[in-house]
């Protein structure tokens, strides 16, 4: 056995253990960043003699453990006992070392019983006897992980993608806050897929070890058939998160991940168009069908969505369409006009949904009845004997009234077979 003197370097997760005159250091992990050795572990162990405050670096013999941090030591009697609890490449451990410190002679305990799992690092000292378990993990290793939220995935809209740094456990690095960048490669060689482009920002820092991307992706079709609603694509994005390790320097990685959009019928969810950017094979997404414009079928509205109908309101956009006036129904994935109610007349143009609408009659005209639109013969001349004010709105003259205002046949002279006044003098 040989003492050196000699001063231990910055360590993070040694343990320390007083022993007669002297406290014993073992293990840890070196903690200055400007070292060739940062960010690697030690197996050394340094002794400081109190009585003189002189730091010594000893030469040890034995069945020495491999280099750790984080772990628990005690002392039993005259040796040195410690269970080192982890280690940058194997994880968690469970096993246990003695180290004679008049010898400096390492040696492994076999133990016996039931094994304690190993949990945060304990030790416990009483009459020179002590009891010691636990776990820890110190990991050099750093990478990234990348996981993309949710199920249902349409092209063009936003995807929330989870970028975390982890240890070679899987357990965030909270210190984290390296600048990360998320990319589309075409296969595992990561080269670029020139057939997806990708919108949002791309580029964002780690907050607490994790940073959230919202990502668009639009993606190459290669076929679409309105009438059987199928499509098909050039192939799926295929991301990945990369950046550089701040106490390394070196790149870190995450795994690629296959972002898998919906296709065909559920191509794009409701309220949304299927936009492409020309005639096949062409590039396209979802687009969202914005204030005065709706969409129920995204095959549907050709290049955009569908205009709201002069008789709807569409402000929201969307699948949001709301008729004031008027019963109203979807053919073939459009709205159009059925029937409008007294007051009013329909207006149905076959070849232009957008023009339809319950207009109202004009001033000296009226209809009582509900009119279907094939079947509409429009407003009719007000009588003598009432004032029409227009949109439904009749009043009697002075030596009249109404006795009916749903009426079947009208008082004066006229005969109609549409729905009339009836007024009495």
């Amino acid at each position: 056995m040989e003492w050196v003197q000699n001063n231990p370097p910055a360590l993070v997760g040694a343990s320390a253990t007083s022993i007669n005159n002297a406290i014993f250091v073992f293990g840890g992990q070196y903690a200055m960043v400007q070292s060739p050795l940062s960010h690697e572990y030690s197996n050394d162990v340094y002794m400081l003699d109190s009585s003189s405050d002189t730091w010594m670096a000893a030469s040890v013999s034995g069945a020495l453990p491999v280099q750790r941090s984080h772990h628990a030591a005690a002392s039993i009697k005259a040796p040195f006992a410690a269970l080192p609890v982890a280690e940058h490449w194997k994880g968690f451990l469970d096993d246990l070392y003695s180290l004679d410190t008049v010898s400096m002679t390492w040696s492994a305990v076999h133990s016996f019983g039931q094994a304690i799992p190993a949990s945060v690092p304990q030790e416990c000292t009483r009459d020179n006897h002590a009891s010691l378990w636990g776990d820890c993990f110190g990991s050099s290793f750093r990478r990234l992980t990348l996981q993309v939220i949710g199920s249902e995935l349409f092209a063009g809209i936003e995807s929330s993608i989870l970028v975390r740094k982890v240890d070679a456990f899987d357990q965030i690095i909270r210190t984290g806050a390296e600048t990360l960048q998320v990319f589309v490669a075409k296969d595992e060689s990561l080269e670029h897929n020139d057939y997806i482009s990708m919108s949002g920002t791309i580029i964002k820092r780690l907050e607490q070890g994790e940073v959230l991307f919202d990502l668009a992706f639009k993606v190459t079709f290669t076929s679409l058939d309105t009438q059987s609603k199928t499509t098909s694509v050039d192939s799926h994005p295929l991301v990945y998160a990369q950046g550089v390790d701040e106490e390394t320097f070196q790149i870190i990685r995450s795994t690629t991940h296959l972002v898998r959009l919906q296709g065909n019928q559920s191509v794009c969810p409701a309220g949304y168009v299927l936009s492409l950017s020309s005639s096949l094979p062409a590039m396209g997404g979802c687009q969202f069908c914005g204030a005065g414009t709706y969409s129920v079928d995204p095959f549907l509205g050709g290049p955009g969505c569908i205009p709201c109908p002069v008789g709807g309101v569409c402000e929201g956009g969307g699948v949001n369409v709301s008729f004031p006036i008027g019963k109203w129904a979807l053919e073939e994935g459009v709205y159009r006009l059925h029937s409008c109610p007294a007051g009013h007349y329909p207006v149905r143009d076959e070849s232009r949904a957008v023009r339809d609408d319950c207009a109202p009659c004009a001033y000296g005209t009226y209809s009582v009845t509900w009119q279907l639109v094939n079947e509409s013969s429009g407003c009719r001349t007000c009588p003598a004997s009432v004032m029409c004010l227009g949109g439904g709105e009749i009043r009697a003259k002075r030596g009249f009234y109404i006795a009916n205002a749903q009426g079947a046949r009208r008082a004066d002279s006229e005969q109609s077979q549409q729905a009339t006044l009836v007024v009495y003098r």
